[in-house]
């Protein structure tokens, strides 16, 4: 783990960390780390950071994208745009759409501003898992806390009549569909597809799809359903096994550090066994351990 991921990750180490043992400040009495803003929501210069990376190199990270991209509500999304453009000088739309397999000016090659309608005839270039990322970007998404449960019947059929129930899938209808409702809806739809059909729309998402689209629709189900178990079972796979990932590690940790890391901590415990802190201890080492127990949280009770 070198200085510049943790510099990158959390801010000057000194404004951050708290040493072991030492008595920590009440969180309200804490400065903020770089990672997330005062409301302890993810930073999106961060983010942009995180984007920027994984774009590099001759394989681009798209789980991580995705796993960026998928769990930030409408704001935050136009936010990470801002901060791309002033940190890189770059529209992040049409950087997804040169770095992700479909090359050439956006806008030239479409004939219409990327941000348009994704189920026109003119995205026929761009690949399943490009449209779902740009779809995830766009402010269109029903932000609510409330699910409508006659439309989330509706959406169970249409998912249903357009996946399992046809040779084939409608891919556009499952783009809309998981990018369009607010989480509580999407949850209830897959809890209505379950009850209608005898299979999980997340088992339908596995048969009826493939790759990076795949995983995005499945990133996307499962942060609606429950995001603690979700974050808990990347951490988990972050750290099993020989060596770690410290990216996925240090960007659950700092982005989910002050939102639900209590009930992630519960289900960590549930997958792995052991305590997420013990499992911080066996798998890192230094002022990085240091940092991400501090993340972690006080021990909890027994």
């Amino acid at each position: 783990m070198d200085n510049v991921m943790l510099e990158a990750a959390s801010g000057t180490m000194a404004e951050m960390l708290t040493p072991l043992g030492a008595q920590a400040p009440p969180l309200s009495a804490q400065a903020p780390s770089r990672g997330v803003s005062l409301d302890g929501d993810p930073d999106p210069r961060q983010d942009a950071i995180h984007l920027n990376t994984a774009f590099k190199g001759r394989g681009k990270n798209v789980p991580e994208i995705i796993n960026i991209l998928a769990h930030r509500d409408v704001t935050q999304r136009a936010e990470i745009q801002e901060a791309y453009k002033a940190m890189y000088s770059e529209d992040l739309k049409q950087r997804l759409s040169q770095e992700l397999g479909f090359a050439g000016d956006v806008s030239e090659n479409l004939g219409v501003n990327i941000s348009g309608d994704l189920n026109g005839e003119l995205f026929g270039p761009l690949s399943s898992n490009i449209k779902l990322l740009i779809a995830c970007l766009n402010a269109e998404r029903d932000e609510g806390t409330v699910a409508n449960q006659s439309l989330a019947e509706e959406d169970a059929k249409k998912l249903y009549k357009e996946g399992e129930g046809k040779w084939g899938t409608d891919e556009k209808t499952f783009i809309h569909i998981f990018t369009q409702r607010n989480r509580a809806h999407l949850a209830a739809v897959a809890s209505v597809y379950q009850h209608l059909y005898g299979n999980s729309l997340a088992k339908a998402v596995e048969n009826e799809t493939s790759g990076n689209f795949k995983f995005g629709l499945l990133t996307l189900l499962r942060c609606a359903e429950n995001p603690a178990k979700y974050f808990a079972e990347v951490l988990y796979e972050a750290m099993k096994g020989l060596g770690t990932r410290d990216t996925t590690l240090i960007r659950v940790m700092v982005t989910r550090a002050e939102i639900d890391m209590n009930y992630i901590k519960d289900e960590y415990a549930k997958i792995d066994g052991k305590s997420l802190r013990d499992a911080i201890q066996s798998n890192t080492s230094g002022d990085y351990r240091t940092f991400l127990i501090y993340l972690s949280g006080p021990i909890d009770a027994p």
